[in-house]
């Protein structure tokens, strides 16, 4: 009994030692939390470059608005240190460590600006560059905040065996046994939808305006959309297309079917009819 109430205590003699085996634990536990948020990182950037080598086969007319995938790669870091039940002493710490590495205004803001490419090539080069820097980013950034929490644990223990005075569990501090697949995944999610939605509008936008030959098709494009139960006109806005210019002839087609929707266009047009 009396050696259980050694190691109870911040003054115990031994607690110096099962403090540093706590402190041991919860560096093992971040280690595999840093290396699980690099190699979700790193499944981003593979699924990305497979993604930008599908999806681009045309030149896009100009690429931009890429910001929100940084403030989004920069965002997973924090999934190095799990929100729920950590110390405050750990939580302030990675914090903080964030703040000070989080993407600076102009990062968000040169991501957001409008690039010419003057090949497919040109164009996939540069969406590629993107995705390497983004998994480059958070293998820099996460690093300071991995160690910023790991320099926290030690007072964090401290404070809780004060206010605790029991056997030390390791799950104390609230950086638990991670499921490193599981945080893989939760970056992954963090990062690729957004990229991907991204990627497929610029592709959207290929398809809608060179691929298509003429207005009849493109309109013919938008009502097969609507008859999937997409709606034409978060499309027309996705994409950047003129809303006010198609109104009319969905207006139409929603009211009267396809076929009043295209004799509309083409007397627009002063088609035959």
């Amino acid at each position: 009994m009396s050696e259980q109430t050694e190691i109870e205590t911040v003054d115990s003699p031994r607690w110096p030692e099962v403090k540093e085996g706590a402190h041991g634990v919860a560096r093992d536990r971040l280690q595999t939390r840093y290396d699980a948020v690099i190699q979700g990182a790193q499944w981003f950037r593979d699924d990305a470059d497979t993604l930008v080598k599908e999806a681009i086969k045309k030149l896009p007319e100009h690429l931009s608005g890429f910001g929100a995938i940084v403030e989004a790669v920069m965002a997973a870091c924090t999934l190095l240190v799990p929100e729920v039940g950590i110390a405050a002493e750990i939580a302030e710490a990675a914090k903080t460590a964030y703040e000070t590495v989080k993407p600076a205004a102009e990062l968000v803001e040169k991501a957001n600006q409008e690039v010419v490419a003057n090949s497919v090539e040109e164009a996939t080069n540069y969406l590629q560059e993107l995705t390497k820097t983004y998994a480059e980013n958070v293998a820099d950034k996460a690093l300071p905040i991995k160690q910023a929490a790991e320099n926290a644990v030690g007072a964090a223990l401290d404070s809780y065996i004060k206010q605790n005075p029991q056997p030390l569990n390791p799950d104390a501090i609230g950086i638990k046994e991670p499921d490193l697949n599981a945080i893989k995944m939760e970056v992954w999610n963090d990062v690729f939808p957004p990229f991907k939605k991204k990627v497929l509008t610029v592709a959207a936008q290929i398809h809608f305006f060179q691929e298509m030959d003429n207005d009849p098709e493109r309109l013919n494009f938008l009502m097969d959309e609507a008859e999937k139960g997409n709606d034409p006109d978060d499309l027309l806005s996705l994409i950047g297309a003129d809303q006010s210019y198609w109104d009319p002839f969905l207006t139409v087609f929603r009211s009267d079917g396809r076929s009043a929707a295209l004799l509309a266009l083409s007397r627009h047009l002063g088609l035959p009819v």
